[in-house]
């Protein structure tokens, strides 16, 4: 009988062949990715057979059940500067790019919408040209294809993840997957007054927020500065619009003292997905603060009684705090306020979780976990008291005048939500997808080789 063994290097060899044939076989590959609620952007520099190409030709499919089919997808267009290009408001402007795909611009769809991998016979869909790209984090992965038409493109997908809805030129907030909001009158943009979970069997339930607060306090001179929601000004300076996302410009501004303003500069922007929303602050601080006076800013979610016991926990805080308005939970007084990194708020219609980023001059200083649950008033509301009343306060004490900015997230997730179950959101800015472009656009028919070029005698 023969000793003979192969190789490791052989083995490897076998390995890769068996690995590669099935891409170059252009055998199907079933998407592995379960990101649902995660966007994928993708910036216009990572697409380049695409730059110079009209944005209104352009679509994007992905592969299901044996066919490609479109999904939603934007183009956010930028300017040369890099500001966004609203559609429309007071700082509406325009690309200088007659409407092409920049290097700038970004190309956004939903983790959700991915699909497997299509053999490449099956894209005929009278395309000049298309790009396969892949989505991946490192749990899986799937496939979308990007694909230009030179004449009379197909209809887009019909879906909508988010839309912003108006009375006449009035905001009244916007209608997504996830939720429905409404803001505070003269499109007070940054007030929600109410938020409602979408039902499995259609429409949208009962609404659990009594109002979002904010509470400024600022000690100057001999000057103790309080502000709340009602003494701010707020408004959606202008705004760019798709089926996957809503970018606005945000202007807030307050008065402090001696004709100075504390307010928001303009690249402050309101991000909204169908599962989540983001808001971008820069703000101007006109003046120096005490250093040895209490100095704070607080935003928060304060929930409506129709929302029934709130459970509210957070990374320093894992067992849930039940909140149902009379701030009976003993865990309550043993409330770990420091180093609060994200909250969730827990209600029988949905869930609200909350996460605060800082700049690296704000993460400097102290800011707390905030928690209030119990009949006195927190004004402005609508509904007397606080019934989970959750957020973040900062701590300014002594900060000089400058610029400084934050964000803020909160994610809307279906119930019943428990004590581990954030993490899936919070993965959304941890781990953004990935996504590469795989092919370039397949080579053009050739009608053979051009004679080569002979010196005549």
């Amino acid at each position: 009988m023969s000793s003979w063994q192969p190789s490791r290097a052989l083995c490897l060899a076998a390995l890769w062949v068996l690995s590669v044939a099935p891409l170059c076989a252009g055998a199907p590959e079933t998407s592995t990715l379960k990101r649902p609620e995660s966007p994928v952007i993708v910036p216009g520099r990572n697409l380049k057979p695409f730059l110079k190409r009209s944005i209104d030709t352009i679509r994007l499919y992905a592969f299901r059940d044996g066919k490609l089919r479109p999904i939603p997808f934007q183009i956010d267009e930028r300017t040369a500067d890099d500001q966004i290009a609203f559609q429309a408001g007071e700082d509406r402007r325009s690309d200088v790019d007659d409407g092409r795909l920049d290097a700038n611009d970004e190309l956004v769809f939903m983790g959700r919408d991915v699909g497997d991998r299509a053999p490449p016979a099956s894209i005929k869909l009278g395309q000049s040209d298309y790009a396969e790209l892949i989505v991946k984090d490192p749990r899986g992965r799937g496939w979308v294809y990007l694909v230009h038409f030179a004449q009379a493109p197909p209809p887009r997908a019909q879906g909508r993840y988010v839309s912003l809805d108006f009375r006449g030129d009035e905001l009244l907030g916007w209608t997504a997957q996830r939720v429905q909001a409404k803001v505070g009158p003269d499109g007070h943009a940054l007030d929600l007054r109410s938020l409602r979970f979408a039902r499995a069997k259609g429409g949208y339930g009962i609404d659990i927020l009594d109002r979002t607060k904010l509470h400024l306090r600022a000690s100057y001179l001999f000057l103790d500065i309080q502000r709340r929601f009602d003494e701010v000004r707020s408004s959606w300076r202008s705004y760019r619009q798709g089926p996957v996302r809503v970018i606005a410009g945000v202007q807030a501004e307050t008065y402090l003292t001696w004709g100075r303003w504390l307010s928001t500069t303009r690249r402050s922007t309101l991000v909204i997905y169908g599962n989540r929303l983001e808001l971008r602050s820069q703000f101007e601080l006109p003046i120096d603060l005490e250093a040895n006076k209490p100095s704070s800013l607080r935003l928060s979610f304060d929930f409506s009684p129709t929302a029934g016991d709130v459970r509210v926990w957070s990374n320093r805080n894992p067992k849930p705090i039940r909140c149902n308005g009379q701030g009976t939970d003993p865990k309550l007084s043993k409330l770990k306020t420091s180093g609060a990194e994200w909250i969730a708020c827990a209600t029988p219609a949905g869930a609200v979780v909350l996460r605060l980023r800082l700049d690296a001059q704000l993460q400097k200083r102290r800011h707390r976990f905030f928690l209030r649950d119990g009949p006195a008033p927190d004004l402005p509301e609508d509904a007397v008291g606080s019934r989970g009343n959750a957020g973040f306060e900062l701590d300014l004490a002594g900060l000089q005048a400058g610029r400084y900015e934050f964000s803020l997230s909160a994610h809307f997730l279906r119930a019943p939500l428990e004590p581990g179950g954030e993490s899936a959101a919070l993965s959304v800015e941890d781990a953004p997808l990935v996504c590469e472009a795989l092919a370039k656009t397949p080579p053009k028919k050739s009608g053979g080789a051009k004679p080569k070029k002979t010196d005549k005698k």
